[in-house]
């Protein structure tokens, strides 16, 4: 007993000294910070033992998230001691804990740690907090781009930390044009939350000087977080059905911050450990934000803005452009899972195209695969798969089929297991004397480590030339928990002493590997959020350097990942997994695509009509008409389940999918130009009206309209029964309804009730731009690179109007190769004129059919279209021009109409 009592005058030391600062004028309650995490075990005396203020029962609280254990003012912090050289110029700091309590037992506590900000660029300022300098603890692999490292460029940005020896830890960013705070631990005083750092976990509280946030995915709600609330986002990769709350396939721990006058900001944690970021109600003008993590380093990003989409750009710019999609990806996509057979496939495809429903992509799920065996195609139920993707490249369509990562174990003689073994590519046990067992669908299977540079396999496409590869369960999901034989009792790496809460069981192989597992670049604790992105990369590489003749290794490649993590965009695309078939994954599948449009996976979407369950006939047709305003639209759903591709359906119901899914067609050349911007200049394809209007705060939590590019408003109906919604019409812009007579001028603007039949989606062309279309037809996408243009000009309230169009050869090559046309178009009071900014004999025609002109006020006396004085049509404010024989986009446009 008598050993304890120091142990135990401590704490009731530390209890005493701190009662004054746990009062909630020392502390509000929205500045608490919970010091009891965990699910469970929290009481008065376990809180007091470390070191930590209980709430008074007395208390009066807003919200029951408050937490009841939270850390007092005073609570033992890291204080400076030092500082080093810094080869990256900025600052660079040591500091040392003070004695006294800990939540955390004193063999896992690091008492000394170091600071480091520099400019990654003029717009981007890198914090970083780790242990001693000389320690090799773990760090994301992740190439970054877009560093200023000459430090030519005046920093945007002012940095002040602890500057005096013994002084607390603190560090503060904030951006020179208008002082505004972008990231803040705290003063010398004070601090909005003591800084942890143990071996397995670490923590960080700063002050949001904002309104409102966006990101912090994976998860299913709301795109906007405002706050108001106590609110935990848990990353940690994982296959579970999406619903709300729950961590799912994606880790991306990147918020963009808008506050008053629209002025935004980001942070980005670069981290792919277990963690999690506590939201707290804001107190005046800033909310506290608690980043957790179990492994590696805090390394932070702060991106200076100041507008929503400076920030975006930063940000992409950051990990690197998004992949440009092969213009026949931004077709028409059909799936499920299910098609039992060949034959059955064939009828599927057949019977849409009989009723001219323009597909681009047929798709096989694992059904093709014998005895879903990775890299093998079924000799009864797919015999003549090989023969049928020849006659779907025959038709100039596309074949894509998926494979998931584990590789069925103990079968000697399947090629991708012989190469695995002889490659020596396997997850390893803890101990490394074996491969880790998983389960998937083909049974027990061995799981490849793509963090391996053998990890490859392309002799499957010299035979079956597909045209992308899909790449599901890659989490990895798996069958078992952690292993055949489970995870090692007692190994910290699988039985943290913190685990983030993951909702439903807070068990981190739950579901997946052992976190313990080995591979090339470490452990998979390390390594787990990462499995999906090197993966990929492995893949893109694989059709990158396919040697089957069929493929040029200089086009774009395909591949649609459902795990993610950042940078992931550079070698693939997304799509949000498996959804269910009702009304609110149809509502919410917005936000999640907003959301990774901000993370800069851009071409994303969601399976239409609903994968889980059975959808319904208006369900479907909704599902249909937002999804051809996805960047990414494919059908697909699962085993069991009734067809819902579209000639499943009614006459009616096919006619109103057919005219939606032609409109996505007839929208396509704007479309691609606006994925080729994402690719050249860092922007998004689908956006919310927050980032075209930050100033007007009405638009700041709108989720259920979005925006196309900056031209085109959508609104779907995500409403059982419904024939009318309210849309909000920015007042600042004008707006033309691509469904009335004469594209109508909306007036009067704001938040307005409009008509929604079943036969129609609300949709809108914003004033001010120039939108390039085609005919819509039947075709597929080889079919549009032949044929004419349509240019629709909607100006502004001055008149004014710009656009632009991007072409290319064979919708297929890379850019850098440079095949393909850029023009520019400029609209001002009664005039139109094309500039060429990147010009290519691309070998196609690119002429121009007709010219509509929206909100012209008088009839023209005269159109001229390069010289030539035109027939035209004019009502009510529409002015249209067709026929126009000999127009080639590829040479200077010149029109006027006066």
């Amino acid at each position: 007993m008598a050993c304890q009592l120091p142990l135990l005058a401590l704490l009731l030391t530390a209890a005493s000294a701190t009662a004054m600062q746990c009062s909630t004028s020392a502390l509000p309650h929205n500045a608490r910070v919970d010091c009891w995490p965990e699910i469970v075990g929290a009481s008065e005396s376990a809180c007091h033992g470390r070191g930590c203020c209980w709430r008074d029962d007395s208390e009066t609280v807003n919200d029951d998230s408050e937490p009841f254990c939270f850390y007092p003012a005073d609570y033992p912090t890291y204080r400076l001691v030092g500082s080093r050289d810094s080869p990256a110029g900025g600052a660079a700091l040591n500091f040392r804990r003070d004695s006294g309590p800990s939540a955390w037992p004193p063999s896992r506590q690091i008492d000394q740690v170091s600071l480091s900000v520099s400019a990654h660029s003029d717009r981007v300022a890198r914090i970083q907090i780790a242990d001693r300098p000389d320690t090799s603890r773990w760090r994301v692999p992740l190439p970054l781009f877009g560093g200023d490292e000459t430090g030519a460029a005046a920093q945007q940005f002012s940095v002040r930390t602890s500057s005096s020896a013994g002084e607390r830890f603190f560090v503060q960013v904030t951006r020179n044009s208008d002082g505004w705070p972008l990231f803040d631990t705290g003063s010398s005083d004070s601090a909005f939350g003591p800084l942890l750092f143990a071996d397995q976990f670490i923590q960080l509280s700063i002050g949001l000087s904002a309104q409102v946030i966006y990101g912090l995915g994976e998860h299913l709600g709301p795109f906007a977080k405002p706050l108001n609330q106590w609110k935990r986002f848990v990353l940690w990769n994982r296959d579970a059905e999406p619903n709300p709350d729950r961590n799912l396939y994606g880790s991306h721990n990147f918020l963009l911050a808008v506050g008053g006058g629209g002025r935004a900001f980001g942070i980005f944690l670069l981290n792919s450990n277990a963690q999690e970021v506590m939201l707290q109600p804001r107190l005046g003008q800033r909310a506290t934000v608690t980043y957790r993590t179990i492994g590696g380093i805090l390394d932070f990003f702060v991106f200076v803005g100041p507008t929503p989409k400076d920030v975006i750009q930063q940000y992409h710019e950051l990990l690197g452009p998004p992949m440009m999609p092969p213009l026949w990806s931004l077709g028409y996509h059909l799936c499920r899972f299910g098609f039992g057979t060949l034959d059955r496939l064939k009828f599927i495809y057949e019977r849409n195209v009989k009723i001219n429903i323009p597909i681009d992509v047929m798709w096989s799920d694992a059904d093709y695969m014998d005895g879903f065996k990775d890299w093998t195609v079924g000799a009864e139920k797919y015999s003549g798969f090989d023969t049928f993707i020849k006659q779907i490249h025959s038709q100039h369509r596309s074949v894509v089929v998926i494979v998931d990562p584990g590789i069925k174990n103990n079968s000697t003689g399947y090629l991708a297991y012989d190469l695995g073994l002889k490659m020596d590519i396997w997850m390893r046990t803890a101990d490394n004397k074996s491969y880790i067992v998983g389960a998937v669908w083909p049974g027990d299977v061995l799981w490849p480590d793509f963090t391996h540079p053998n990890a490859t396999l392309n002799e499957f496409l010299f035979k079956y030339p597909v045209d992308g590869l899909w790449i599901d369960m890659n989490e990895p999901s798996s069958f078992y928990q952690g292993s055949d034989t489970g995870c090692p009792k007692g190994n910290p790496l699988d039985f943290p002493p913190y685990v983030p809460h993951i909702i439903g069981y807070n068990i981190l192989y739950q579901g997946t590997v052992c976190p313990s597992a080995r591979q090339y670049l470490g452990s998979h604790y390390d390594l787990h959020n990462l499995y999906s992105y090197f993966e990929a990369k492995a893949t893109w590489q694989v059709l990158r350097t396919r040697p089957d003749g069929q493929k040029d290794n200089r086009q774009r490649q395909f591949v649609l990942s459902r795990s993610t993590f950042p940078g992931i965009q550079r070698f693939a695309f997304h799509w949000t997994g498996d959804n269910n078939a009702d009304w609110y994954n149809l509502r919410y599948s917005l936000s999640t695509i907003l959301s990774f449009n901000l993370y800069g996976i851009v071409n994303t979407g969601t399976d239409v009509c609903g994968f889980n369950s059975a959808t319904t006939e208006e369900l479907c047709i909704r599902w249909t008409q937002l999804g051809a305003f996805y960047p990414f639209m494919r059908n697909h759903n699962s085993l069991g389940l009734p067809d819902q591709d579209p000639a499943a359906f009614s006459p009616i119901a096919q006619q109103i999918m057919r005219y939606h899914i032609s409109l996505r067609y007839a929208f396509l050349p704007y479309m691609y130009t606006e994925f080729y911007r994402a690719t050249a200049n860092g922007s998004t394809v689908a956006r919310s009206l927050m980032e075209e209007f930050p100033n007007d705060e009405e638009t700041w939590l709108i989720d259920d309209q979005f925006m196309f590019g900056p031209a085109l408003m959508i609104c779907p109906v995500t409403v059982e029964g419904a024939v009318d919604r309210q849309v909000y019409f920015p007042p600042s812009a004008r707006w033309f309804d691509v469904h009335a007579q004469y594209f109508a001028e909306v007036t009067p603007k704001g938040l307005q009730t409009v008509p929604a039949p079943l036969e129609n989606i609300p949709l809108y062309i914003r004033g001010g731009h120039v939108i390039p279309m085609q005919d819509p037809g039947n075709d597929t996408y080889h079919q549009k690179l032949l044929q004419p243009f349509l240019l629709i000009v909607a100006p502004d309230a001055d008149g004014l109007a710009s656009g632009s169009l991007f072409w290319d050869r064979n919708g297929v090559d890379d850019l850098s190769l440079g095949n393909y046309q850029l023009m520019e178009f400029s609209a001002s009071k009664g005039s139109l004129s094309s500039r060429l900014v990147h010009q290519f004999p691309i070998g196609v025609q690119m002429q121009l059919f007709g010219l509509q002109v929206l909100g012209v006020a008088t009839k023209p006396a005269n159109v001229i279209v390069n010289g030539r004085k035109r027939q035209f049509m004019y009502s009510n404010g529409w002015l249209s021009v067709s026929n126009l024989v000999g127009v080639d986009l590829k040479s200077p446009l010149r029109a006027s109409w006066n």
